[in-house]
């Protein structure tokens, strides 16, 4: 049970809150990374950017990240001096954490319905992409 509150601010799954009324769950997405090390990427970077997204299906990732660009690097790295580099392919699953909402007719009816009990909830405000099953 919680502690006697004024306002609960709620950011979890909308579905997970109301999880002992046995209604269905809703669907979500997942990520999963895969790190690699490359030794000597030419110019000392593997990418121009941070983040490249590749939205199409004509690979099987999402984007690639490459941490070397992250902001406040020494000089030598950001001038890509340091030899190798890490970056993570993020890939789209149906297990594990959930991260995005599947927005298909079959789930916006049913988080309607969860919406509609959310609306009656008193000292409770649902916020954020888990409670709202929304990708902002």
């Amino acid at each position: 049970t919680l502690p006697k509150h004024g306002l609960l601010v709620y950011t979890g799954q909308i579905d997970s809150y109301y999880a002992a009324l046995g209604m269905p769950k809703l669907e979500y997405r997942s990520l999963r990374f895969e790190e690699e090390y490359v030794p000597n990427p030419p110019g000392g970077f593997y990418q121009e950017l941070m983040v490249v997204n590749y939205p199409g299906e004509d690979v099987p990732h999402t984007r690639i990240v490459e941490y070397k660009h992250t902001p406040n690097q020494p000089e030598k790295t950001r001038d890509g001096k340091v030899t190798g580099t890490v970056i993570a392919r993020e890939y789209s699953t149906a297990v594990g954490e959930p991260y995005y909402p599947v927005p298909n007719p079959e789930n916006r009816e049913l988080y309607e319905k969860y919406a509609a009990l959310a609306a009656k909830e008193r000292g409770v405000c649902f916020v954020g992409r888990l409670a709202s099953y929304k990708y902002f």
